[in-house]
């Protein structure tokens, strides 16, 4: 039991880690990459499902529920980061663009924060 107990620790501790390693790697995406990118999220509508959000923008930089209670999550915020410096978030600085869905995984928001050149 105990071991386990200290397999368990250890394994959340490297999810920890890795997490915060992911956070701190700057992203800067192409003009043209961003552009698309812009593009392909003004397609999506409220109501929308996740998947098709993932099928139009790919893999989210950050995927977060938030809300509250044990399983239980109010929105789930889905970040997609075209310009991130390195480090903790530069709200003047980075570009993104957020996907809220609803507790149905649906398209609840869309906000673009994004210099399209």
């Amino acid at each position: 039991m105990e071991r386990a107990v200290r397999i368990l620790v250890l394994l959340l501790m490297l999810g920890v880690f890795s997490a915060r390693a992911e956070q701190s790697q700057s992203i800067r995406l192409s003009a043209a990459a961003k552009r698309t990118l812009v593009e392909r999220a003004l397609t999506l509508k409220k109501g929308d499902a996740y998947s098709k959000v993932i099928d139009q923008l790919g893999k989210p930089t950050i995927d977060q529920k938030i809300g509250s209670g044990p399983g239980r999550f109010v929105v789930r915020s889905l970040k997609f980061y075209v310009v991130k410096s390195a480090g903790v978030h530069n709200e003047q600085l980075d570009e993104h663009i957020d996907v809220y869905l609803d507790m149905r995984d649906r398209v609840k928001a869309v906000y673009i924060k994004v210099e399209v050149e």
